[in-house]
């Protein structure tokens, strides 16, 4: 999928949620005695939203596998799996405070 003027509005609510995401970050980052934690309040929200944004975007192939449900066109659905999927990893990074993802060699 192409970037095009169809795009705009996703990237742009995109940048804007991932904003608002950074500050609430940067002021729990500061505002933290011990530092940001994803078992704190703000990191079980930055991990349930998504979680959220990975079961929506997970839609699509059930969309696909169920042609006869009439839900929305295909491209909207492309779109949604694209730009939420992309928050979802955001928001991820933020639950684990970059330093776990860091020190586990898994990925």
């Amino acid at each position: 999928m192409r970037m095009d003027e169809t795009q705009r509005a996703w990237s742009i609510a995109s940048s804007a949620i991932l904003g608002v995401s950074i500050a609430v970050y940067i002021r729990y980052a500061f505002e933290s005695p011990q530092g940001p934690r994803g078992g704190g309040t703000i990191g079980l929200i930055f991990g349930f939203v998504g979680f959220g944004f990975i079961i929506f975007a997970a839609l699509l192939g059930a969309r696909k596998r169920v042609p006869t449900w009439r839900v929305g066109r295909a491209q909207a659905w492309m779109r949604v799996h694209l730009w939420l999927g992309f928050l979802a990893c955001q928001s991820f990074f933020f639950t684990v405070d970059f330093t776990s993802a860091a020190r586990s060699r898994a990925c």
